[in-house]
């Protein structure tokens, strides 16, 4: 009897001390604590973008060598069948995509930002990567209450990172499938709607596949797709200024979201969480705050 995969009951976040006190909106008077959300196009690894252009335009190169040929209409030849009509639309609708692929890959009109969770609490790796060698946090979420937010907002989607061959050859396979179906159920649509539906798809799923050396990350994402300049912020980066967008972690109706403050790796350990649940306590926050169990030091 096959099971239904259960969602994870909290996720976790990994920052600096400037992150945490950003995300509690500490500098205010009221605070009104929010996720900071990330342009797509500058995160750590550079290549996630076009990683699924990549996966989507190998296997189109693969689907037209299993068609059969294009077919022409001539002088001398016969009228095309429906048949003919499904496989002529499939090989340009393939062409578009091709092209799409390679267009997209210097496009910065199109906005996605990102805000990073794992499943994985207080894990080794992710303390060395995401967070300084003077010391880092790591924020524990309640999952239910992050979906009562996007649920409000509907502005927001929360999806689980695609990492194995299998997970994400399934994700590519729902993209380009529907292009034929398309076809036979109606052989009147037009080529440019059937790419424009498929594009939509691609474009939302690169948001999430990532490669496969990112596994252990065990990686949620909560995702806003948008252009809108009004809500687009910028922050200092470390090689450049980095575009932003918020999510507002407050809402009348749901409890707020974060449930446990993790202090990290640090040569002062109880000093910081003193530090953190004065902190807390002051800006009104009922927030736990314990220590990192793990023995690492950077120091």
């Amino acid at each position: 009897m096959m099971t239904t995969p259960t969602e994870p009951k909290h996720l976790y976040h990994y920052t600096s001390q400037k992150g945490l006190l950003g995300i509690l909106d500490i500098y205010q008077k009221e605070p009104k604590p929010s996720l900071w959300m990330t342009d797509i196009l500058y995160l750590n690894d550079s290549s996630e973008y076009t990683h699924t252009l990549d996966l989507v335009k190998t296997e189109v190169k693969e689907r037209k060598k299993q068609l059969p040929p294009f077919k022409r209409k001539g002088l001398m030849t016969q009228e095309l069948t429906q048949e003919d009509e499904i496989v002529n639309k499939t090989h340009d609708t393939y062409e578009y995509i091709e092209n799409f692929c390679d267009d997209l890959r210097d496009d910065n009109r199109i906005k996605f930002y990102v805000f990073s969770l794992s499943e994985e609490k207080d894990d080794l790796n992710q303390w060395r990567s995401y967070c300084p060698q003077e010391g880092g946090f790591c924020i524990e979420f309640d999952y239910n209450g992050l979906e009562s937010l996007m649920k409000i907002t509907k502005k927001y989607r929360m999806e689980k990172c695609k990492y194995t061959p299998d997970e994400k050859q399934k994700s590519v396979e729902y993209i380009l499938d529907p292009i034929p179906r398309i076809f036979r159920s109606d052989i009147e649509e037009s080529v440019k709607n059937t790419c424009i539906f498929v594009f939509s798809l691609i474009i939302n799923s690169s948001s999430y596949i990532k490669h496969d050396s990112f596994n252990k990350e065990r990686e949620h994402r909560i995702i806003h797709e948008g252009n809108d300049v009004d809500e687009i912020k910028y922050r200092e980066g470390k090689s450049m200024i980095i575009p932003y967008t918020e999510f507002s972690l407050v809402d009348k109706n749901v409890p707020l979201s974060i449930t446990k403050i993790i202090v990290g790796p640090t040569p002062h350990p109880e000093l910081s969480k003193l530090s953190i649940e004065g902190l807390l306590k002051s800006k009104g926050y009922k927030i736990e705050v314990e220590s990192s169990e793990v023995p690492y030091r950077s120091w």
